[in-house]
């Protein structure tokens, strides 16, 4: 097994360090794992696009708990149109709803049980993004 690991987070680092690895070890690569970062998905779809690139679960989490956090502000914004006391499902929600379900406890639980018996999208974006969990636990 190869590795590099360079100093900056930037283009031009991934790139020495694909050159530095050789052309040989880049089109043998059969996986190559990175975060989300666009600059970085670029370099690899245009100098290892035979490998297969594999997301950290960091990554995919962050993004499908902004996804959550996205949907409950604006929910939020159009129920405080309509009236204080519809938005008051979602007051104080923001950090049960970016926890894991295991983790939520007490009265957050609660809120979180009352929430998800509604049919507010917020409630369906958490079950999808903790429906998405079990992909981690499946094995091929």
């Amino acid at each position: 097994m190869t590795a590099w690991v360079g100093r900056r987070r930037s283009q031009a680092t991934l790139r020495r360090g694909l050159k530095a690895l050789g052309p040989e070890v880049v089109t043998g690569l059969r996986f190559v794992c990175s975060g989300m970062w666009k600059p970085y998905l670029k370099v690899i779809a245009a100098q290892a696009s035979q490998a297969w690139h594999v997301l950290g679960r960091f990554h995919v989490t962050s993004h499908l708990n902004q996804a959550v956090d996205q949907v409950r502000r604006a929910e939020s914004t159009r129920l405080g149109a309509e009236s204080k006391k519809a938005a008051q499902r979602l007051k104080h929600m923001r950090w049960p709803l970016l926890r894991r379900g295991s983790r939520v406890r007490g009265r957050a639980r609660q809120k979180l049980n009352a929430l998800l018996a509604s049919k507010l999208a917020t409630a369906r974006a958490w079950d999808l993004k903790e429906t998405f969990s079990y992909f981690w636990k499946t094995n091929p």
